[in-house]
């Protein structure tokens, strides 16, 4: 994948055989997560104070499933086989409540192409999927398709990876390593208006990873991952790649954020245990965090569901799969079991929610 930081992406292989031997650990429940409002962050471009790092919580418990949570539908990028060939499938989560819950058996496939098929985001409007895919072209290109797998189009000539659409739907965020100077794989964010395919650098530094754009719902601020310090922190920046502002300052990796539909909170992958990697919720301006997932797994990759009650995530815990976490009780519920497969870790990037 040449553009873009292929190692951050297949991070969580290095630990998989090490977690493999602590799957079989017991698990504590967790209580009910409790967030508090979240202050807009400074408008200065000099890095805000940054809060120590938030105290590991027990592991989550799978749970049974309530009623009232399965009426989502998701696009996700799996690869079933432990052949790197990811594609992208539909998944409703009805499924849920089925006596066996869901299986493979209830996903709908909507590409076939060889090689990677990644980073699924739905258009606001619900009617369009942008994704990354490898296909025949020698390199990580930018595509578009409606949701039911058809018309399928490129979206820019240069190479990228990770879109993600704008609130209005008009302009696409993406990485790619455009620079001939720096490390390979050192990518930078841009915007594209999709209406005049004029693309903005936002970042514009050959020499660090800024990668993993979220919008904030209001369409003026993107959080982003960036090791410009030495190690991936979170950041914050305005839509003309101003007013920067630091959300996390620590000695390990916090990645992958996501920005809730409300504008309020942040959730991120964070490395700080040194075993897996676990999933914190912190507010908008970086003041308060909690941890909803950790352990000696891997949980990567969440996405918010429309209402901003569950955070969808990728974990080896169990067998390995998909789960979700219910804000509402604390609870972790298992949705799709991958037993040990590669797809397991959500090398795929998140899943999308249907608006």
């Amino acid at each position: 994948m040449t553009a873009m930081n292929f190692s951050r992406i297949l991070k969580p292989l290095s630990t998989l055989l090490f977690v493999a031997a602590l799957l079989l650990s017991s698990c504590d429940m967790q209580q009910p997560v409790t967030l508090s409002p979240a202050t807009p962050a400074p408008p200065t471009s000099t890095p805000s104070p940054v809060p120590p790092p938030p105290t590991l919580m027990p592991t989550l418990t799978v749970t049974p499933i309530p009623e009232n949570i399965t009426d989502g539908e998701l696009v996700l990028s799996l690869d079933f086989f432990g052949d790197l060939n990811y594609d992208l499938y539909a998944l409703d989560l009805s499924c849920m409540a089925l006596p066996g819950g869901c299986s493979v058996a209830n996903l709908v496939r909507l590409t076939d192409i060889t090689g990677f098929v990644m980073y699924p985001d739905i258009s606001p409007d619900g009617r369009q999927i942008a994704f990354m895919s490898e296909e025949e072209l020698g390199g990580s290109f930018l595509f578009s398709m409606d949701v039911n797998g058809s018309h399928v189009e490129q979206l820019l000539e240069g190479r990228g990876a990770y879109p993600r659409w704008s609130p209005g739907g008009d302009v696409l965020a993406f990485q790619a390593d455009r620079s001939d100077e720096g490390p390979l794989g050192a990518t930078d964010i841009y915007l594209v208006d999709l209406g005049t395919a004029e693309e903005t650098n936002l970042s514009s530094d050959p020499f660090s990873t800024d990668a993993w754009p979220t919008w904030s719902p209001d369409g003026d601020r993107i959080a982003f991952t960036s090791n410009r310090d030495g190690d991936y922190e979170i950041y914050t920046m305005d839509r003309n790649g101003e007013i920067v502002v630091q959300l996390t300052d620590n000695t390990f990796d916090d990645d992958a954020p996501a920005w809730s539909n409300d504008g309020q909170y942040i959730v991120y992958v964070t490395y700080q245990n040194g075993v897996g990697s676990d999933l914190v919720i912190m507010d908008a301006a970086g003041a308060t965090r909690t941890v909803i997932a950790s352990g000696p797994d891997d949980d990567n990759f969440p996405s918010w569901s429309p209402d901003d009650r569950l955070i969808a995530f990728w974990s080896t815990r169990g067998d390995g799969g998909l789960y979700l976490v219910d804000l509402q009780s604390g609870d972790v519920l298992q949705v799709l079991s991958l037993e040990g497969s590669l797809g397991s870790i959500g090398l795929g990037g998140p899943v999308a929610w249907m608006p």
